[in-house]
């Protein structure tokens, strides 16, 4: 039996679907591109929120969707 390899198949599809859905949940709260927002959670661990603070160091961030705000 193979019931090894398709937990392991199951799980790397789980993982890929999981970092799509943060890729398009990044672009559309810093309204940035696919490749800019993968870049950026790649560039982080999959970390959301330093994803989203790398985006706003390199002044991609565009529009109101962001969060993070400089003051208050």
């Amino acid at each position: 039996m193979r019931t090894g390899n398709v937990l392991q198949d199951e799980s790397k599809e789980e993982k890929t679907m999981e970092h799509i859905e943060m890729v398009e949940k990044l672009m559309e709260k810093a309204n940035v591109s696919y490749a800019e927002a993968k870049q950026a959670l790649e560039n982080n661990n999959w970390d959301m929120l330093d994803a989203l603070i790398e985006l706003e160091r390199q002044g991609k961030v565009h529009g109101e969707h962001s969060t993070l705000h400089d003051g208050a």
